[in-house]
This record gives structure tokens, sequence and C-alpha cells, in this order.
């Protein structure tokens, strides 16, 4: 995942929090390893799929140009203007013609279906929700089974964890090639200068969790004479419990770790899928932020308010605890706060207290950023495809072309350079990148690309103090957290969104203590999509070989 680090313009802000999205280090499910299940030999054309005629890939000596379509959901989602070097540097590489669409993510599937409809189908297809992707495989308009090419694309078989083939499978064939998902970099962070003023440690429970937000919130942490800070806030915006729901992981399994989080985790008990509705956790979760609610520990506008409304008071010193990757709270802290001061003086990441023998870890990351996707119509052409497996093996990281499209680095006409730091790591300084940050289209080069590279970035020249950042966000994402089996499950999209609206009007609702009963809650769910929902995912997992 790119890596925000050092201060910040807030243009560059802005623009790296569209650019969230990019990190090769394990996702906390598992080690980062080629997969074994790679099918036949890439010399073997799929068999019994909507396009089994296709040629194998021939020999490529790239002598032929080739024009190619790619359509992908971006960052930013406008055009390049001008001239576009990015372009060019691939199509002079690549020995290719690239009609590049870059897609706001809401609007892909219309303009896809567009395109299939009016017999003009592009050639590469990147979606970040996997959905897109089944549900054109669905229709036949996809290469059915990119297993036995695998061979071809090293770097991003390199890029697999345990979990992408599985993501990737639907009836036994690898629908798309998964890419490498973001950095899980989101933790819990605590202002250890208020743990020092009042002589405590970081706690390893909820019952030391609870004594430290109340010191927070009513023993004056930063000694200024009022009553003006709490011990955790979040930024509900009024839909949710928001991404304090992070502390569920403190009993066990919870949803992926997202800015906005899941309370409720899905995970594997003796083969067979579960939840932490259906096992408790889910409620001992709401009766902690219940207490942490009725005892005025929590902002008062924690429910209410959005994530960039809550940032002036974060960064404003009222706040004790938060749920942010550090890098990207350090960086933040310095635009906002503005004080001089060294963030990490001030916030330290900490391990969640563990209030359970299954809990403590911290939520799951992605399994993936996203898919690529052949068409069956590009795969009839065997130099096409050939060139195509290339041109997304090369994209890839730790290849060149990965560099020049992710951060404009060897691309004449940009020039961009990375620093060296050592152990693998690179750092890149956004201030020379001129050419892009006025041309922001040029950075969707980057959004389908976004995988795994160690490199991080910052606005100015690597310092000591920028290293330290690096180490400290790199110690979170190292450290523990539960496997993600959500994300490998397609759940049914009407039964998801009522169980999900459910879900959050009863939390926000047992929370503040308005006689909601949590066994009629849970007598509801499953009766309006929960079970449907248990057996549905159980039968997929069973599918890959999961669970029993």
């Amino acid at each position: 995942m790119k890596k925000s680090v050092g201060t910040l313009s807030l243009a560059l802000l802005l623009v790296g929090s569209l650019l969230a999205g990019c990190t090769s280090k394990n996702n906390g499910n598992s080690a980062a390893s080629p997969s074994t299940s790679t099918g036949t030999a890439a010399s073997t054309a799929p068999s019994g799929s909507a396009n089994s005629s296709s040629p194998k890939p021939a020999a490529d000596n790239m002598a032929e140009k080739v024009k190619l379509h790619i359509m992908v959901n971006g960052w930013i989602n406008n055009p390049a203007n001008g001239e576009d070097p990015i372009k060019k540097y691939l199509n002079d590489k690549f020995n290719v013609d690239i009609q590049f669409d870059n897609i706001n993510a809401n609007d892909l599937e219309n303009k896809l279906l567009v395109q299939f409809s009016s017999n003009q189908p592009p050639d590469i297809i990147f979606a970040s929700d996997k959905n897109k992707i089944v549900k054109l495989h669905n229709q036949g308009v996809l290469l059915d089974d990119l297993k036995p090419y695998l061979d071809k694309v090293p770097s991003i078989k390199a890029n697999f964890n345990d979990l992408s083939i599985p993501y990737g499978t639907v009836g036994g064939k690898l629908i798309g090639l998964p890419v490498a998902p973001r950095t899980n970099n989101w933790g819990m962070m605590i202002r250890q200068d208020w743990l020092d003023s009042l002589g405590m440690k970081q706690p390893t429970n909820e019952k030391e969790l609870l004594d430290v937000l109340r010191a927070f919130t009513f023993k004056d942490p930063d000694k200024n004479g009022k009553d003006d800070t709490w011990g955790i806030s979040a930024a509900g915006a009024g839909k949710g419990v928001g991404e304090i729901s992070f502390l569920a992981a403190m009993f066990g399994p919870t949803g992926p770790a997202t800015s906005g989080g899941d309370s409720v985790g899905y995970y594997m008990d003796g083969g067979k899928l579960t939840n932490t509705i259906m096992d408790g956790n889910h409620q001992k979760f709401l009766d902690l932020l219940r207490t942490i609610v009725s005892e005025k520990l929590i902002d008062p506008d924690w429910y209410t308010q959005g994530w960039e409304q809550r940032k002036a008071k974060l960064f404003g010193d009222k706040y004790g605890i938060a749920w942010y990757p550090p890098a990207d709270l350090y960086g933040e802290a310095d635009v906002f706060a503005n004080s001089g001061k060294d963030p990490t003086t001030q916030w330290l990441p900490m391990t969640l207290p563990k209030a359970g023998s299954a809990g403590g870890l911290r939520p799951p990351g992605s399994v993936s950023s996203g898919m690529y996707a052949i068409t069956a119509e590009a795969a009839k052409n065997p130099v096409k495809l050939q060139r195509i497996l290339k041109l997304l093996n090369d994209v890839t990281y730790p290849n060149e072309a990965y560099f020049a499209l992710r951060w404009g680095v060897g691309v004449p006409g940009i020039g961009n350079k990375l620093v060296d730091m050592g152990g693998g790591l690179t750092y890149f300084d956004t201030v020379p990148d001129t050419v892009r940050t006025k041309n922001t289209g040029l950075i969707d080069w980057g959004s389908w690309v976004a995988v795994g590279d160690k490199v991080f970035y910052g606005a100015g020249p690597l310092t000591d103090a920028t290293k330290k950042r690096i180490g400290l966000d790199n110690g979170v994402a190292a450290s523990p957290a539960y496997p993600n089996f959500q994300d490998l499950v397609t759940f049914d999209s009407a039964l998801k969104t009522a169980t999900d609206q459910l879900k959050a009007e009863f939390e926000i609702k047992y929370v503040l203590d308005k006689g909601a009963d949590y066994a009629s809650f849970k007598a509801d769910w499953l009766k309006k999509g929960g079970e449907k929902m248990l057996t549905q995912a159980s039968e997929q997992l069973k599918a890959m070989g999961i669970a029993k």
C-alpha cells in the first residue's frame, strides 16, 4: 500500500486518500507466497468454457502492434489532459496502441454492459469489486479459466496469498487474476503522552481499557485545566457505529479492517462457518460500547459526525484513542494540527486489549484489492492474449513497468525518482511530482496496478523522523490479524442489504439502551436472511475446500 509520511499539503493529502490501496505486505491472513493451485500447464487451452475454442497463447516476438482497450475503476477518474507520457511509455515498451478508460467504480458495470451490448468489448477489465467480474463471467463473456495461464504471469502469482486462488475461483475455474491486497496497516493508536502524564500503561484487557478511557476523559490528561477531552470517538455519519467497531476484535474475529469496519466477523469453527452474532461476541462488544457511551467516555458527536468532520477534534488533541493507519495519522497530524510537534511523541500503536480466549488480534485485511479479467473476444486472438498476459505481468510489482505506472518512475516527460531505503524498501518524495499533480488523470494509471510495493511516500526528503514513522507503520502491518473469509464469498445482495440495515438500526438502539433485546435481534436477523447467508457462504466455502 502507498504509505503517507511526512508533512503533506492538503492537496497532496486529498490525492493520497484517493490513492490509498496498494502494498505487497501480508494482509494478516496468511504469508504472501505463491499458491500451489496452479492448474494445468499453460500450453493447455481451457476446456468446457465459453471460449474453449480459443487458441493457446502463441509465441509473441512483439513485432505486431496490438490494439488494447483497458477499462478500470480508478481513483480520480479524470482523463489525462493533453499529452499522456505514461500511455506513450506503454505503447512503446509493449508495441501496443492502448485505449485507457478510467471510470468511477459505481459506473463501471453500466459502462461495461454498454460496451458488450454494442459488440465492442474491452480486452482487459480491472474491477476492485470481484462481484462485477463474477457477473460478467456468468454471462459467458470472459476468458473462462485463467489457471492454465498462471505460469505466464509469475509476478502476479508471486503476489498471491493463500486465499487468492479461492477468492478468484468460481465453479472450479479461476475467472480472473486477483491483485495483491492493500496492506492491512489499520491499528489501534493511543496518546502515549497522555498515558505518561497520568502514570498509566497501555491497557491489555477490558477493565484496563475502561480505566484508561475514564482517565483520558475525566483526569485532564493534557494538563490544560479544562474538561475538554474524551477517551475515544468514532465517525458513524448517522449510519452505524463507525470505526469504533474495531473494539469488537477484543472478543474475537470481526469484519475486514477499513475506516468503517464491521462489528460482525465470520470465521471457521471446527471446519464449519459461523459468525459472532451466533457465538455471542457481537453482543459482548455492544455491551462494552454501551458502557463507554453511558459513562460519557466518548465524544457525544461520535454517531453523527463523518470521517472528515471528526478530524478537527482528533488532531486538536481531544481524543486519546483512534483507529488509524499509523503513517496516515502521522501525516494528517502534521497537516491538521500544525503544532510543530513530532506526532510519534504523542501517538503510538498499541496491541488490542484481549477480552476472551479468541480475542486481541486485529480485524482482517482484504484478500485482494481487485481482479483482472480478460474478455473472451480478446482471448480469440493468440497474439493479443500473449501480449495481454505479458502486459499484466510486467506492470506488477516489482517490475520496471509497475514503477512507471504507479509512481511515474522512468517515464520520459515525468521522470520521478525513488530513494533506496535498504531492506527492499523505497521512498518517494511527492514534491518533485509536478507533472502528475497538475495532470491528475495520469495518477489513475496506478489504480489498477495497486499491489504491494513496499514504497512509502511523503512531501519532502527522507529523514530519520520519516524512517521512524515507516517503522511504526510496518510494525502494525506485521502484527497478527484474523483471517478474512468474508471476501471469499458472494452474499445475496438483497439479503445482505436487509441484514446490514437491521444490524445497524439495532446496534445504535442497543448501545443507547433503548429497550432493544439481543435475543430478539438474533432471531430476527436469522429470519430476515442471516440463516440463508450462512448457508450460502458455507456452500461456497465447501466448494473451495475450506469448509466441511
